[in-house]
């Protein structure tokens, strides 16, 4: 580690991620309150809720107004996915140009995704607390009921942010190591797996539905099993990006 000298590719990470999230959530921050204001205008007789896309939330009571309510959360993970799947190779290249290694690269989108996952995920969960002191709050972070607790559901946002990062880089050097042909394989393959032997293999061999939502959700019912599964995934991602960046082939 001391001979990688990563600290520069780590700043070079995080400029592009502050820079980065900074317009993104600048500019649906504006539309979110924009949103808020505007819906806030208009009265209602009935019950609504809309969830787009789990983004975008109106919802109203028997109160006459509307509140607008946008998960900054799950648009952080979507775009620390993108720079999973558009930075890696990049990354590569332009470390490569500058004398440095495939260590370097590896080991500076790890710590980049860790410290980027930490002030964004405090950010999430500070938009989470405000949301409950003020339900009318229209930014939230990721949602983990039935967990509770800041400490906890930052963590967690650590976790589901560095997994997507790593996820992300994970498919784009799976293509990256695979020829065309190959490319075309293993995305059939994968839906084929995902759409169709996954679904009948579950309904053939797992119990009834009710059944496995109890389960599930007493299950995620403990914070301690949610740090296990979401902490799990990311070393095996960060491990699977380890193994497949360590002998790629740079290409143009």
């Amino acid at each position: 580690m001391k001979t990688m000298n990563i600290w520069p590719a780590v700043r070079y990470h995080l400029e592009y991620v502050f820079w980065a999230l900074l317009w993104t959530f600048g500019i649906v921050g504006a539309i979110s309150v924009a949103i808020h204001i505007f819906f806030g205008a208009i009265t209602t007789t009935g019950n609504v809720d809309v969830n787009i896309l789990g983004f975008v939330l109106f919802s109203s009571t028997e109160r006459p107004e509307m509140i607008a309510m946008l998960n900054l959360g799950a648009l952080a993970m979507f775009m620390f996915f993108i720079f999973g799947i558009a930075g890696i190779r990049e990354d590569l290249r332009f470390y490569l140009q500058h004398g440095m290694g495939r260590r370097t690269t590896y080991w500076s989108f790890v710590v980049g995704a860790l410290i980027s996952g930490a002030v964004v995920g405090l950010l999430g969960e500070a938009l989470n607390l405000a949301f409950r002191f003020w339900p009318a709050f229209p930014l939230s972070g990721l949602n983990f009921n039935p967990v509770s607790g800041f400490f906890i559901g930052w963590v967690l946002h650590i976790g589901f942010f560095f997994f997507a990062w790593q996820f992300g880089a994970l498919l784009s050097l799976i293509y990256y190591r695979l020829s065309k042909n190959q490319q075309i394989i293993f995305t059939v393959a994968a839906i084929a797996t995902f759409v169709i032997i996954l679904p009948r293999a579950a309904a053939s061999l797992l119990p009834s539905a009710d059944v496995i939502a109890t389960a599930v959700y007493s299950f995620l019912s403990s914070p301690l099993n949610w740090i296990v599964i979401i902490f799990s995934l990311c070393a095996g991602t960060a491990l699977g990006n380890f193994l497949l960046l360590r002998r790629a082939n740079v290409k143009e």
